[in-house]
Order: C-alpha cells, then structure tokens, then sequence
C-alpha cells in the first residue's frame, strides 16, 4: 500500500511540472480508502490555495527551493493551517521524513519553516483576511479582475464558494427500477452505476437537460456530446424511443458514450464524429431538440478543477469564434418549432449571453426563450443555460 502524502507530494509535483491532472494520478494510486481521501484532500486543497499557500511560504523563505521540496512545504503549510484532522507535530514529522527520501540536504530546512508556521499558527490564520484578494481567493490576477468586473455585488460569494465540498449528484434512471431519485444523494452505491441504475450528474447539467423538455419520438442532436451525460439524461426523458444523435471531435472519446448508454439500456443513442463547428448539411432542419454545451474556460467548475484558477483570462479568447460557430450550426439543425439549449459551465459572460446576443442579432425566425446564470454554491455549479427556439 502506497504512503498517500508521497503519492499526493508525486501527482502535485506532476500538476506543477506539466500541467497534469490530479484526478488522473489518482485512478492508479494504489491506496485504500481512508488514505484515499487523505490524499485527495491534499491534492485538492494544495492546488486550490496555492498562492495563498506560497504567500505564507514567502515569509520564511528568501529563495525558491528545489521544486519538490517547494510542494512539500505547500503540502505541510496547507496541513497546517487548513486542515485540522491531522495533528501539527505529525505534518511536521511527515515532511521531514519525506525531505530525507527526496533530498536529505533540505530535512532540515523543511522542519525549521514547518515549526516557524506551527509557533505562528494564530497570527497567519488571523492575517489572512488582509491579504490582496487575488492571494486571499489564490487565483490569478486575471481571473479574479473578470469574476469582479462582471459580478462586482456577487463576486466574494462566487470566490467563496469555490471552495465548498462538493456532493456527489445523480440523475436516476427511470428505465430501470431504482431507488435513486435525481439530486444529491448521501449513501450513493457507487457500484450501482454498472447496474445502470443511475449516473453522476451535476444538478446544473441536470437543469440543462430538464430545461431541452425532450420528449418520446423525438430526433435530437448533442453536439460535443461527450462524456454523454446530457444524450443520456435526454434519452431517459424520451423513454428511450426516439433518436439521439451524439457527436464529438474525438473519436476516441465516443466509447464513453456507447459504454454508458449499455449500461444504462439506452438503445436510441447513435454516436457521430464530427467538428461541431463544421456544418453538417445531412442535419440541416432535421431536429426536435438540439444540445448545445460548447467547449468552454470552465470558470463555474472551478470547484471541482482548481487547476483553472490559475489560468490567463486572455487565453479565453480563442474560445468565443468556436462558441459562436457551433451554436449557429446548432440552430441550422432545428426544425420549425425546434428548441436548441445553449449552456456553458462558465459564468463568463463573453461566453454566455454576449453569443446568445450576438448569433440571434440578425438571425430571423429564432427567438431566445429564457436564459440564466447559476452561480457557484450550494451544490451547484457555475453554468449558464439559454433556451433558444425556431419559429
């Protein structure tokens, strides 16, 4: 059995060094489930506090050392003072313990910054609230300047609620008999998903879904359809007769659909490669409903990918013409009195409802039906959903 601080400080120094993902180290960590959870809570609350964490750092440490030993410290300052199921003097051992197996020159430098933290537990916890905002929140300058230009009344709550837990939502699946209703459920069987008796879906995907009103006999079309969460949430509402069309890039990607829809007993679902942003002539006019959940910078999942925050705000921009091509496609798709969703987990606004705006301009013959923004909290997403129909 794996040491799950080792295996926390390797996938962290991964995330840093090449721009891994922490959940995907973690899916061949050989670790039961206590430690499991240990060292996912590690992962996630070094990533998300980084720059607060490496704020604290500064204060003891006038150069930047080896890079390992600089996620170890991040690794035992976050033990420290954000977590409380470990006890101070036990991170402090840990890492020293750790620092010999890495690099034995740099034990001591290790202990000597962890137990300065330790003695001034109180003062730092107390002066963090004083901190510049975007070190207080640890996200880029960037990306705290958008969330605050758009949401200046809302923007603290969105911050902060970046950093709540997570529930694991499902959306049950009434073609089977099950004992799962849709929502957050506390004693999830997780072996249950290969009974098909339900999937993980987050409550504003759900609303997404809910919000298409698919309905039996239908053709609908999903395009960047994959992992297939929302063609299966529609094909459920359909009672499985009907048509879906799912498509993606990634052809690769497709299995993930086909696999679950098996499980689920979902038969109606046909897979498609293809460019959402190509159109497709063969489904001009061709569609009851069609799903539009376009690639986005994924600023509403912030809490679930913190690696986001940290991202260039500017980056986001090659986003908007690809966002704005598939939904016009989206729209090539529908028939006369057809409904496309259009939803982002993004609460970026450039987006969101500047797309909407700007592809229905001067489009005639469609109209926007409804359109919100979730904010982060209270199990839910950041998403954006609008409701598009043709006349």
């Amino acid at each position: 059995m794996s040491d799950p601080r080792r295996v926390a400080l390797d996938i962290l120094y991964r995330i840093s060094s090449s721009g891994a993902y922490g959940n995907i180290g973690l899916l061949s960590a050989d670790l039961s489930g206590a430690d499991r959870g240990l060292c996912t809570e590690l992962i996630k609350g070094v990533t998300e506090r980084k720059r607060t964490l490496d704020h604290i750092i500064s204060r003891y440490v006038n150069k930047t050392p080896d890079a390992k030993i600089t996620e170890l410290l991040r690794m035992g300052v976050y033990q420290i003072i954000f977590l409380s199921r470990v006890p101070d003097h036990a991170v402090c051992d840990e890492s020293v313990k750790t620092a010999k197996q890495i690099n034995r020159s740099f034990a001591g430098f290790v202990n000597a910054v962890l137990r300065s933290v330790c003695r001034e537990k109180e003062s730092i916890i107390n002066s963090l609230s004083s901190l510049p905002e975007p070190v207080y929140y640890s996200v880029s300058e960037s990306i705290f300047e958008l969330i605050k230009e758009q949401y200046p009344a809302e923007y603290k709550n969105i911050l902060e609620a970046f950093y709540e837990k997570r529930p694991v939502s499902v959306r049950a699946n009434t073609l089977k008999e099950t004992p799962y209703v849709d929502g957050v459920n506390e004693h999830t069987d997780m072996g249950d998903i290969e009974k098909g008796l339900f999937f993980v879906q987050g409550l504003s995907s759900q609303q997404a879904v809910k919000t298409l009103n698919a309905q039996a006999g239908m053709t609908v079309v999903d395009l960047c359809a994959c992992p297939g969460g929302k063609s299966f949430g529609a094909a459920i509402d359909m009672q499985n007769r009907g048509r879906i069309i799912s498509s993606d890039l990634h052809k690769n990607k497709l299995s993930l659909i086909t696999k679950g829809a098996e499980k689920l007993g979902i038969t109606i679902i046909e897979t498609l490669e293809r460019d959402a942003r190509v159109t497709d002539e063969s489904l001009i006019g061709t569609a009851d409903r069609v799903i539009c959940d376009v690639p986005c910078s994924g600023l509403g999942v912030i809490g679930t990918k913190p690696e986001i925050r940290y991202k260039n705000a500017a980056d986001f921009e090659g986003l908007y013409p690809t966002q704005e091509k598939i939904l016009e496609n989206a729209l090539l798709y529908l028939k006369k009195g057809g409904r496309a969703v259009y939803s982002t987990c993004t609460i970026n606004k450039r987006e969101n409802g500047d797309i909407t705006e700007k592809v229905l301009k001067n489009k005639e013959g469609y109209r926007l039906v409804s359109q919100k923004t979730i904010f982060p909290g209270n199990g839910y997403d950041g998403f954006y959903i609008a409701v598009i129909e043709r006349d």
